[in-house]
């Protein structure tokens, strides 16, 4: 028990040394990682899951953009659209992330899903196109939390959504974009949060 509270703690340090390196590139990847964690536990817990795979949404959604620290900052917060070169750029960070993550052997478990954060159902995400059944419930949760959070927050080229209509456009697109049980239970979360 000890040593599983060791490791615990261990990966929580090494967490933590991450975000602090995300913050310091770029404070609103920070601001965001912190939120899409926090829904991500909300999410997971409203799906039932047990505590440690609670635990294991939320730390995979703190770190799920660690791989923005590769990228330019101008290109994050360009207030204009990015170019197609731009936009492969940008792209690349899944991948990035995976590979930081993959070099520190006790946050391995959290490659995937930060890999994976922005693939789709419908087989048409990046950066591997994968199936629907090739996608984690992890990744699912984590995919709903961050498209929710970035449409509600606040962004140099765009002003935010309400939370009533992002939580439209999640709904828009469950089974092609979304699963549709995260996305119930993403709307379950925020009308109880925020009842109408």
């Amino acid at each position: 028990m000890r040593n599983e509270a060791l490791q615990v703690d261990e990966v929580g340090r090494l967490i933590h040394d991450l975000l602090a390196q995300v913050e310091e590139a770029d404070p609103l990847t920070s601001e965001h990682s912190h939120a899409v964690s926090l829904w991500c536990s909300r999410i997971a817990r409203r799906l039932s899951l047990s505590e440690s795979e609670v635990t294991h949404s939320a730390r995979c959604g703190l770190i799920h953009d660690v791989g923005e620290m590769k990228i330019p900052a101008g290109l994050l917060q360009a207030p204009r659209k990015l170019t197609r070169e731009e936009w492969t750029v940008v792209r690349a960070h899944p991948a990035l992330g995976e590979e930081i993550v993959g070099a520190i052997k006790p946050l391995r478990p959290f490659a995937a899903t930060i890999r994976s954060h922005h693939e789709r159902l419908d087989g048409k995400g990046y950066p591997d196109a994968l199936l629907s059944s090739q996608i984690s419930l992890t990744t699912r949760i984590v995919t709903v939390a961050d498209a929710f959070n970035a449409m509600i927050g606040r962004r140099p080229y765009r002003l935010p959504l309400s939370p009533h209509d992002a939580l439209d456009r999640l709904a828009e697109n469950r089974g092609t974009q979304f699963d549709p049980i995260v996305v119930e239970a993403m709307i379950e979360v925020v009308s109880h949060a925020n009842p109408r």
